[in-house]
Formats: structure tokens, sequence, C-alpha cells
């Protein structure tokens, strides 16, 4: 194309000159997009984060509550147990039996 026309020295070098400047605005660009890249790879960075904490922390509350659970079933097995006990002997005072029977 740059052999078949025949171009002024000026008028190439204006084009370059449009390219140029086309290439540094696309470069400006490229520069732009690999900053905003990097602060959202680092948003999503702390969103994992925040994720894993999380995750962690819920697994906690379950083994808590799970122990709570094993706990306040012990209590109220003791609880029906003793509330057992105290009707049967009730009954044997009643009817002036031995509590044994």
């Amino acid at each position: 194309m740059w052999l078949t026309h025949s171009f002024s020295p000026q008028a190439i070098k204006t084009k370059l000159q449009q390219q140029v400047s086309e290439l540094k605005g696309k470069v400006g660009d490229l520069d732009r997009l690999k900053r905003d890249n990097l602060e959202l790879k680092n948003q999503v960075q702390g969103q994992h984060s925040i994720i894993s904490g999380l995750r962690k922390e819920r697994d906690l509350w379950s083994k808590e509550l799970a122990q709570q659970g094993i706990s306040i079933t012990s209590t109220e097995g003791g609880r029906r147990k003793d509330d057992s006990t105290a009707i049967i002997a009730v009954d044997c005072w009643c009817c002036r039996c031995s509590p044994l029977q």
C-alpha cells in the first residue's frame, strides 16, 4: 500500500503521530485495566479470607452447640432419673413400704 500510493512526508508523519497517539491511549487503557485487575484480585482475596473465617467460626459454633446439646441431654437424663426416684419414694412413703422394693 505504501508503495502504490504517493504520500507526502507530512502525511506520513501525521499518520504515524495518529497511530502513536492511539497506541499511547491503548497503553493507558491497558495500565488502567492492570490496576483494576489487581484491585479486584485483592478484593476477591479479602472476601475469600472472610469466608474462610466465617466457615471456621461456623464449625466452632457447631461444635459448641453439639457439646451444649450433650450437656443438656445428660442433665435432663439425670433429672428424669431423680424425678423417677422421687416418685417411687413418695409412693413408697404413702404405702409405708421400702423404697428399694
